[in-house]
């Protein structure tokens, strides 16, 4: 992925150093919501409800959108051509708003709050199958329903079940993210 399709930003007020980079999401290409390395890690021994301090497995990384207008954000799993799995992984996002002043300046942020898709699930298995579409190199899930961002300009996912592959590197995979 060329690194010109987002923008970098300083990492924002957020105690974990396991979320490192923020990426802004451009409309038209996705990006990478967990890194890889980070797939193939638990956040909090699998128990996400508190994004400032369960989500703390490797390669995280806030995404941020250029605005609040009402949208969605969808995830897929992207792995190895080569691998077996034997665990697909689970996810829950999760969105906060910046706050700002009456002159634009960012004064906070709300609290962290689950984000839903239209059955007001929050979490989503990434299914693997052999079925799932190739380039040769790199298999892709289906899309992950729709989740309503809420006006939330910041989007994070958690994994309360992370990706295991009985052949093949685990540590490979990534999770994409793409404003939908």
């Amino acid at each position: 992925m060329a690194t010109t399709s987002f923008e970098r930003k300083p990492a924002l007020a957020y105690p974990s150093s396991a979320v490192p980079q923020h990426q802004i999401l451009p409309r038209t290409a996705a990006v990478e919501a967990i890194a890889a390395g980070g797939v193939d890690n638990i956040d909090n021994s699998g128990t996400v409800t508190n994004p400032e301090s369960h989500i703390d497995g490797p390669g995280r990384n806030i995404l941020i959108f250029n605005d609040t207008d009402p949208g969605f954000v969808r995830f897929r799993l992207k792995r190895d051509d080569g691998d077996t799995p034997s665990a697909d992984p689970v996810g829950a996002p999760f969105g906060r708003r910046t706050l700002k002043d009456q002159n634009g300046n960012t004064t906070g942020y709300s609290p962290w709050e689950r984000l839903v898709d239209s059955t007001g699930d929050n979490t989503h298995t990434f299914t693997t199958a052999s079925s799932d579409a190739s380039d040769g190199t790199w298999q892709y899930t289906a899309w992950s329903p729709l989740y309503d961002r809420n006006g939330c300009d910041q989007i994070v996912l958690g994994l309360t079940t992370a990706y295991a592959v009985g052949a093949g590197n685990a540590a490979l995979a990534i999770i994409e993210a793409l404003a939908a």
